[in-house]
Parts: C-alpha cells; structure tokens; sequence
C-alpha cells in the first residue's frame, strides 16, 4: 500500500493507493494522474494517455473530454515517448500529428492553440509506454518555468519504479512458472499415471472458481494448486508409483503421504 501525501492550497490530504489491487490495466496511472491535478493546480487542461499501437489513447483528461479526444486519430510516432525527464514545451504544433488535416482544423477549432505543456513520460512494459502533460493554453497570461517541470521528475520516478518493479515481477513470475512446470513435467516422466493429470485439474479448478466469482488472485491461486498438488510423488519409490498391481497397505501408507511430500 503506497501512502501518499496531496496538497491543494491549505489543503492537505492522505491517499492511499494498493498498486497490486487495479480494475482496469491502467488503474494506477488514472490514480497517479487524479492526485498530479490535485497537488499542482497550476494549469488549463491535462492529460494521461498511452501509445496503443500506431494510435494514442487517453485514459484521462481535465479540460478536455478522453471520450471525445479518442475519437480523434493521434499518431503515435508523432508523440515523444522517450522524455527522460520532463520537458517544458513551447506551442505543439499540430502539424502531421493527426491522421487527417480535416482533423487538425476541427482539433484546433475546439480547444484552441497551446502555449505552453509540461510532458513526461514512462515505460509501463517492455513494448507500452504512457505519458502526461499539464497545458496552458494560449490565452492565459501565466507561464510555466524549468522550475515548475522540475516538480514532476520525483512524480515520473514513483509511475517509473513502480512499472518498472512490475515488469520485473512478470519475469520473475514468468520463471517460477517455467520451474513449476519443469518440474510438473518430471513428474509425468516419473509416474507414468499422472500424464496430464495436472494441467486437467488446474482447468477444473479454475471453470469451478468462475463458477464461484471468486477473484482473479483467488483463481490464479487455484490454477497453480492444480498443478501443482501432486507434486510431491517425486518423493515416492518408481516402482511403488508404477506398480501395476495392488498396492500393499505399506505402500499405500506411502501414497497417502505423498501431500506432505509436496507441502
């Protein structure tokens, strides 16, 4: 659970977020951007956005609509996605940026020219990468400094390192999973009963989780205890496993302990 503090004004508030608890993929990105517009007020219009194949899609906005701003077609190699820090930019120009100059010209008749933007960026994946700007449009008379685009580089570390550990679970993941089906794949070499056995029962336990409603965490929880749970015959004698015959009650003694085995 990550505790963070916001202030607007005098104003000064506790948010708690859990970055491994989201409804959506970008939850945490929409949570990171409520509390960006809530702590620095010092803009028009902002968005949080996220390159999508050769498209960019808004996944929310102040001052504009993200419904209506996904209706437009953004390029996305039209957008820098490699900011290391964040930039302070002078009057985007529109140009080339939208898939039709039809487009631009009805763009820029609703929200106006820019005059100044702040944009950062994140790598959220090994291929995905998100962004966000905080706008001032042409008709206001302050202006953003180096030192207000400053503000947000400890902001884009905190999205950065918390993608970045997310990426790093995936592959850690990713490896145990390779390990337990290693194994899995042993066993079915060793007991010559059990074949597919495991992946039958982690499919059964997951259509009867669904069943259930029960959550995502719960049903991964199950499919891997499927596969697992008769892992522990490799601690039994082969040739009590492969034993055509009736087992004896010694030997099914041994059998029956086969979970203790693989707890």
């Amino acid at each position: 659970m990550l505790r963070l503090i916001t202030s607007g004004g005098s104003k000064v508030d506790f948010v708690d977020i859990d970055p491994f608890v989201s409804e959506s993929k970008y939850a945490f990105l929409r949570d990171m951007f409520e509390i960006a517009i809530k702590t620095y007020s010092k803009f028009d219009r902002a968005t949080c956005f996220v390159r999508d194949g050769n498209h960019v899609h808004f996944v929310a906005a102040v001052g504009y609509e993200a419904d209506e701003l996904n209706q437009f077609h953004f390029l996305a190699e039209c957008f820098e996605w490699g900011h290391q820090e964040p930039e302070l930019v002078e009057y985007t120009e529109y140009q080339d940026i939208f898939e039709s100059k039809k487009e631009e010209i009805s763009f820029l008749r609703k929200y106006g020219q820019l005059k100044q933007s702040i944009r950062f960026n994140v790598k959220i994946s090994d291929s995905e990468y998100a962004g966000m700007s905080f706008d001032l449009v042409e008709s206001n008379a302050n202006t953003f400094t180096y030192d207000d685009a400053k503000w947000f580089k400890p902001f884009q570390n905190m999205i950065a390192n918390y993608y970045e550990f997310n990426i790093l679970r995936r592959e850690t993941n990713h490896f145990r999973q390779e390990v337990v089906y290693s194994l899995v794949r042993t066993l079915e070499l060793y007991d010559t009963y059990t074949g597919s056995h495991s992946e039958n029962v982690a499919k059964l336990c997951v259509r009867f989780a669904r069943y259930l409603n029960l959550n995502e965490n719960q049903v991964e929880t199950l499919f891997w205890s499927g596969i697992v749970h008769d892992i522990g015959k490799i601690g039994l004698p082969k040739d009590v496993l492969n034993k055509p015959g009736k087992l004896t009650e010694e030997e099914m003694k041994l059998i029956r302990l086969h979970p203790t085995f693989g707890s």
